[in-house]
């Protein structure tokens, strides 16, 4: 009973008092007093400075008023949120319309005054969702605003489409106060806020308060040409007479940081015009909010401390990339490096993790912009200086220059090397004198880290060989990078020295030694004959080296002079001899020879399995073709560029967000949330076919296990500029059981088939197809099943080309009636689990695991020990032999193309379906 006496109570209050809610269907005809009249508010929205006051009296549904986020470190202790209006004489108010948007007050009042000093409520209500309130009101004022008491979301403000207010001019007008205009210089270094919006009453006194951010100080305040500095409180407020309209120019230093909040970093485009960022209000966040919506754009930390290494707390899903870049003089950014993070599985701060870069050098009063490249939540950057590594984490196999023995030669602190000491020369004759460690095994290859401004000369000797004079080329400031020679026959115990050959600064940090396997160099002893493919394998180690590629930069038309190291193939960046720094923006060379005996008359086919990102070949030092794909082999015809004896065989690879940003590449470089490095590589092999047209440049086979036959799908490729006729032989092969990779049994001729003179157009492709091949003693027990993985061999012969490739006996479909999996005409339940591989690459335990058959043979094995006899290579692809041992070790594997949680490459259906024909090709 007591909640209905109540309840009457205050509606009685209300229609005594002649104030409350009327429908918007009920408005009243009448001027709207408050349009296009001066209007101000206690604070702006930083993001969006073009929702001004004056949008809320403009008469326009479409455009709106905003205070934006309320920050304590940014706008005081008190959250001050309301829109004034100045109607220009006193008016009797008769109502006042709010049309608010998604940021409503929960609780406002409405209040009046005629000196700008003293306001007085005239009503109280609420919003509770973004609508139109009429509001009858009695009262009378010159100004009228509408001041929040709370709002429906902090991190929102307040917002309002229109203000409009409706009265008429009181009859007898009472002398009021005007207002002067107050004009606060901005400042990206503080926040400055006049508690009475851009006005203040004239003849009276205003306050001001200056918020410097945390890496700031208030220098000085001129008011009207005036420095006022001194009368600035401790709180930052300071108290101005407003007889005239006030410019205050506030200034602030730079303190340098080593703490940021992502929230108060400036924003920025892809062009480095300032955008708005978006700011969430968070509890469990360092400052109460974090910066969220961040992928591609760019946040500003000014004026750091000097640091070698910079760290980011974070929320994500994703797993990504932040592209760190430094501001150079002419105001331009240069990138010195990345941030990796993993996924923290959600977006909040209380699952946050913090990520590192690697050596980075950021001086003292820099500029830093990261941009990550996939959205994830930023609460704070911290910048760090100190030790990279602890020296007791040096390996066995590398000797700290500090260690070595010194000739004129000083230890100096270094900021940018391993352990924080590196050793300066700089004076001709001072030398360093590195003594191979015992005990580390066969050495054939060593690699120096050491740094340089300028062009080098030194003598470098290496145990009792002569020296030689070497020069080390200028690094990036600060940054060490390698030098190294391979294949050189190095002994534990030997001494290697560098000496300064001319006075310079040279700064060297270690010397490491490992193995290497010597350059492999192919040899072709003769070109096919009639009918005959020659498949020349050039897997091994082929000389290597980089080259800046960064996202935009066109493809390099030159050959890198030196290739100085060596590195396996197939294989990834980081297995080269001597370590290469900075794979993300950096193309990766490698380099052969191949000799033949004479120069080919027919065709001569570069065939490179899967390899990342994107590849460029040059023969004999002219471009000889591209292939941007990742995940499918290319074929390209280098006939034209071969000669008799030696030749030059490069090959150049792209990396990832080279290739990702470019918006002229069609291929797509996978998607995954949830790996960090995407090293380049060649991760299939790499051979040189020999033939002669038509040749074979696809086989598919359907089995038939009613009949015991096959059905066949070959296409031919004629490239020369005459129609060619031939018969196409199909051969078939029973190949039984592998064991160890090797048949158990002598091959067999099973079946042959012959169709006579198929034409092949000039400089044309055709699909062949033979309805049914039948092979010999064809019987269930030579069915291909996990328990029986039997394996057949085709061979396809035209008049210039034999292609081979194996299959087996099985079919396998899910019943459209009972959705189960058929394999050979039974229920055949899978079991297994997923192999993310492309997720392994990036293992720093995985070594050459992914290329050695041996390794992935004694993978399946284990699955068989356990019952599985299925899996899925789960977003993106294996190397080839991956699926060669699976026929013989009796899996069966889905493949599942390599968009994992989105495209965020800008990939479409359309993009994709180049690669995806190529793969069907290459699999079926």
């Amino acid at each position: 009973m007591k909640k209905k006496i109540t309840a009457l109570f205050l509606a009685l209050s209300m229609v005594l008092t002649g104030f409350g809610l009327v429908p918007a269907s009920a408005f009243s005809a009448g001027e709207n007093i408050a349009q296009n009249k001066p209007a101000t508010t206690s604070r702006a929205d930083r993001y969006n400075a073009d929702m001004t006051p004056a949008m809320a009296v403009d008469g326009d549904p479409s455009t709106r008023w905003a205070t934006g986020a309320y920050l304590p470190e940014r706008h005081g202790p008190t959250d001050e949120n309301w829109i004034c209006v100045d109607l220009g004489v006193v008016y009797d108010l008769s109502r006042v319309v709010l049309n608010w948007e998604a940021a409503y007050a929960t609780s406002y009042d409405i209040q009046v005054s005629n000196d700008y000093t003293t306001f007085t409520t005239i009503y109280s209500g609420s919003a509770d969702k973004a609508s139109v309130q009429s509001i009858e009101v009695s009262g009378s004022g010159r100004y009228i605003r509408m001041y929040a008491n709370s709002v429906f979301r902090a991190d929102y403000g307040t917002s309002l489409y229109e203000f409009e207010v409706y009265g008429t001019p009181t009859s007898d007008q009472l002398v009021t106060t005007d207002t002067v205009q107050i004009h606060i210089a901005g400042s990206d270094n503080g926040w400055s806020i006049c508690s009475t919006g851009t006005w203040a009453p004239k003849g009276g006194k205003t306050q001001i308060r200056f918020m410097p951010l945390d890496n700031c100080t208030l220098q000085s305040v001129l008011v009207n040409g005036e420095d006022m500095q001194s009368q600035v409180q401790p709180d930052g407020t300071l108290i101005c007479q407003a007889d005239e309209d006030l410019e205050i120019i506030p200034s602030y230093s730079r303190i340098p940081s080593a703490h940021f909040e992502a929230e108060d970093a400036k924003v920025v485009d892809g062009n480095d015009e300032t955008i708005s960022g978006t700011i969430v209000q968070d509890e469990a966040a360092s400052g109460g909010a974090y910066m969220g919506s961040t992928g591609g754009k760019g946040f500003i930390l000014e004026s750091t401390v000097m640091a070698n290494r910079i760290s980011v707390a974070y929320a994500s899903p994703n797993t990504g990339t932040i592209l760190v870049y430094l501001l150079q003089e002419g105001d331009s950014y240069v990138n010195i490096g990345a941030i990796n993070f993993s996924t923290t599985q959600g977006w909040y701060m209380d699952s946050l993790k913090i990520a590192s870069s690697d050596a980075l050098y950021i001086p003292e009063g820099s500029t830093i912009k990261l941009v990550p490249q996939v959205d994830v939540n930023l609460d704070y950057f911290t910048l760090s200086y100190g030790q990279l590594y602890p020296e007791e984490s040096v390996g066995k196999d590398t000797v700290l220059a500090k260690n070595a023995y010194l000739s004129g030669a000083s230890p100096t602190e270094d900021i940018m090397s391993t352990v924080g000491t590196a050793v300066k020369l700089d004076h001709s004759g001072q030398s360093v004198s590195f003594t191979v460690p015992e005990d580390i095994g066969e050495i054939n290859v060593y690699n120096l880290k050491y740094r340089a401004e300028a062009d080098t000369s030194i003598l470098l000797t290496v145990g009792d060989s002569p020296a030689q004079t070497v020069v080390f080329p200028a690094t990036r400031p600060h940054y060490y990078e390698s030098f190294g020679e391979k294949e050189i026959p190095i002994q534990s115990g030997e001494t290697i020295t560098v000496a300064l050959a001319e006075n310079n600064e040279l700064y060297l940090d270690s010397i490491s030694f490992r193995y290497a396997e010597p350059i492999d160099r192919f040899v072709v002893d003769h070109l096919p004959s009639a009918g005959e493919r020659i498949e020349v394998p050039m897997n091994g180690i082929w000389e290597c080296t980089s080259s800046t590629f960064s996202a935009g930069d066109p493809v390099p038309q030159a050959i890198p002079e030196k290739f100085d190291n060596s590195i396996p193939v197939p294989g990834f960046w980081d297995q080269a001899s001597i370590a290469m720094p900075n794979y993300v923006t950096s193309a990766l060379w490698y380099r052969t020879t191949l000799t033949l005996p004479e120069k080919p008359a027919d065709n001569a086919i570069l065939h490179i399995g899967k390899a990342y990102y994107g590849r460029y070949v040059f023969v004999n030092g002219q471009y000889a073709g591209d292939y941007p794909y990742n995940f499918t082999s290319s074929n390209t015809d280098i006939t034209s560029y071969l000669h008799a004896g030696e030749n030059e065989i490069v090959i150049m690879l792209g990396n990832y967000n080279q290739q990702k940003n470019d918006p002229d590449c069609p291929a797509h470089v996978g998607t995954d949330g949830e790996r960090n490095s995407f090293y380049s590589g060649m991760i299939d092999g790499v051979s040189l076919i020999l033939n002669a047209d038509p040749v074979v440049t696809a086989l598919q086979t359907a089995p038939n296990l009613e009949t015991g036959s096959i059905q066949t799908r070959t296409t031919l490729e004629n490239k020369s500029d005459m129609d060619v006729t031939t018969d196409v032989t199909f051969r078939i092969y029973e190949l039984g059981i592998f064991q160890n990779g090797t048949p158990t049994q002598d091959q067999r001729l099973v079946a042959s088939y012959v169709e006579p003179d198929v034409t092949v157009p000039a400089n044309s492709r055709i699909k062949l197809d033979v309805d049914a091949i039948y092979i010999e003693d064809c019987t269930e027990e030579k069915y291909w099943a996990p328990n029986n993985p039997y394996l057949y061999k085709i061979e396809v012969q035209t008049s210039g080309d034999t292609y081979s490739d194996r299959f087996g006996m099985r079919t396998f479909f899910f019943d459209p009636d009972t959705k189960l999996p058929m394999l050979n005409g039974e229920v055949h339940y899978l079991n297994g689990t997923n192999i993310a591989m492309n997720r392994f690459y990036e293992d720093p335990l995985r070594a050459d695991h992914p290329f050695d058959p041996e390794w992935a043979r004694a993978i399946y094995r284990e699955f068989k020990d356990m019952h599985w006899d299925s899996f899925r290579f789960h977003n993106g692809f294996a190397p080839d032999i991956w699926y060669d041992i699976a026929d013989e070790e009796g899996l069966m594997i889905m493949d599942e193309f390599a968009v994992f949680g989105g495209c965020s490459d800008g990939c479409t259906v359309e993009t994709l379906k180049p690669e995806m024909y190529a793969l069907m090709d290459e699999r079926c």
